[in-house]
């Protein structure tokens, strides 16, 4: 279990349609919480980034709810296009869908981006920086708002559809 690192949550996630069902959204926030942040292989099964090998009676032991509540939740968060679910024999593998948009990886093209704004700021004698930050800012927010637990929509590289990605996930 991770213990080190932190993942983004949208405040958007609020007015996202399972909130309110504790046991659905208790799932989803443990499933980010717990899938791997690297890809790796098990038992001969590509466990990709986002993912996880999974049963109910583990998810049940480690979210603290029942396997039927588990098992609701996780037919809930699939239809609503949160997570995937692959079989591969005795092994389920569980994917939560647009799972990098729920992370920041490295610094550097923030550090960048807030240099050259101040930058920018610091030359035109005024606060143009700030300004041109805080449009970027709502823009990135109104894109943040759709999707699962409003998470920005998006498929992985090199993937054209949701289907195909899905396809790929069950093979």
């Amino acid at each position: 279990m991770y213990t080190e690192g932190y993942v983004k949550f949208f405040r958007s996630i609020l007015a996202w349609e399972w909130y309110d069902d504790l046991p659905t959204c208790r799932l989803f926030i443990h499933l980010l919480l717990t899938v791997n942040l690297n890809g790796d292989v098990w038992h001969g099964v590509d466990i990709p980034a986002g993912s996880r090998v999974a049963s109910l009676e583990t998810l049940s032991r480690e979210a603290t709810l029942t396997k039927k509540q588990i098992r609701g939740s996780l037919d809930k968060l699939e239809r609503a296009g949160c997570v995937a679910r692959s079989h591969h024999g005795k092994i389920t593998v569980i994917t939560v869908l647009n799972w990098d948009k729920y992370q920041t990886r490295g610094h550097g093209g923030g550090q960048q981006k807030g240099t050259e704004l101040g930058t920018i700021g610091a030359r035109s004698g005024h606060d143009e920086g700030t300004r041109i930050r805080n449009k970027e800012i709502k823009k990135e927010k109104k894109e943040e708002n759709s999707g699962c637990a409003a998470s920005p929509p998006g498929l992985p590289e090199g993937f054209v559809s949701e289907e195909e990605y899905i396809a790929y996930l069950r093979r």
